[in-house]
């Protein structure tokens, strides 16, 4: 399962036009998002505590009220970072679609949107998680952002949600009033020692396995997310590891329309695919047929082998997170 992370980053990241792209994207089976609270109890969809990599401007969120807010457009400040990946591609000079993408990001800004927006759009077959920035205690005493945050969910509780945080306390409340939204704890090597397994699932930043392999050992009976891999060599490092443990890429539902894209790209750009096969030594992961050859993909299942296929041409979409869970 591949989350959009933070949307669709040839555009600026958590905006409304990144997150619509990545909704209606085939490569992508949902998205990851950050939310944070402003002064009038409003939930925003916004990574940092301040304005100024979103929009050039140095306000605290938590100071500003919603319609302050949309007066900030979104920016994407991540284009050097994509220019550069995609000048490395054979024949960039040609390749006119990208760089009218690149362009467009470039000049045009989109607006910053709310969680409710979000899961008011957010289709039945895609994944959305929320990532919980900060905490009550950057609030009030009273507690008010896990009560905002548990009204603005519940009328959703129908769709495909699920809810991360560093913070233990909220997501505690949270998996008490929200019976049908799985609870999750985001986990970064600062605080590998203090995982608590008493969740859903674990989001974890996939740099901790690069460091530690045997560390999947620790956590391989949890659903698990590993954020933030944006290299396809990467993506295939982690499942192998974790293949060797018993433990999967979740699947995916939408075959045909994945199928359907990856056939248009591969006859549009077939230089490009040779290139990326050769460049990651994946062994023919391409072929006409859409089959995978890997020396261990001929043991999964089809879900999971389209799963890889959409993982290694996730590139065209942006950073990606990715779900892991153990064969039962």
């Amino acid at each position: 399962m591949n989350l959009g992370h933070k949307g669709n980053l040839l555009y600026a990241e958590n905006s409304q036009e990144s997150i619509l792209k990545t909704l209606s994207s085939p490569y992508n089976d949902g998205l990851e998002l950050d939310v944070r609270m402003t002064k009038d109890h409003k939930l925003v969809i916004i990574h940092d505590w301040n304005t100024f990599l979103t929009g050039n401007k140095m306000r605290l969120v938590k100071h500003m009220t919603l319609e302050e807010l949309g007066s900030v457009s979104c920016r994407p400040h991540r284009f050097d970072w994509w220019k550069y990946l995609f000048q490395t591609l054979p024949n960039f000079t040609q390749n006119r679609y990208l760089q009218e993408k690149l362009i467009h990001s470039r000049k045009n800004r989109s607006c910053i949107i709310t969680l409710e927006e979000v899961l008011e759009y957010l289709p039945k077959h895609k994944r959305i998680m929320i990532e919980i920035k900060g905490s009550n205690r950057d609030y009030d005493e009273e507690k008010t952002y896990q009560t905002v945050l548990r009204d603005t969910i519940a009328p959703y509780q129908n769709k495909d949600i699920v809810v991360s945080s560093y913070d233990k306390e909220i997501i505690t409340y949270l998996k008490q009033q929200l019976s049908n939204v799985k609870m999750g704890l985001v986990i970064s090597e600062k605080c590998w020692d203090h995982i608590d397994t008493d969740v859903d699932f674990l989001s974890i930043d996939f740099s901790c396995f690069k460091k530690d392999p045997s560390r999947v050992d620790q956590v391989k009976d949890h659903e698990l997310y590993l954020w933030t891999i944006d290299q396809c060599r990467d993506y295939l490092r982690m499942t192998e590891l974790f293949y060797q443990q018993g433990i999967y890429p979740n699947t995916i539902s939408n075959h045909d329309e994945l199928i359907a894209a990856l056939e248009e790209i591969w006859n549009a750009y077939p230089e490009t695919f040779a290139y990326y096969i050769e460049y990651y030594n994946a062994r023919q992961l391409l072929t006409k047929g859409m089959k995978l050859r890997h020396e261990y993909y001929g043991r999964l299942t089809v879900d999971q082998k389209l799963t890889l296929l959409a993982e290694f041409c996730r590139f065209w979409t942006g950073t990606g997170e990715f779900g892991y869970q153990k064969k039962r």
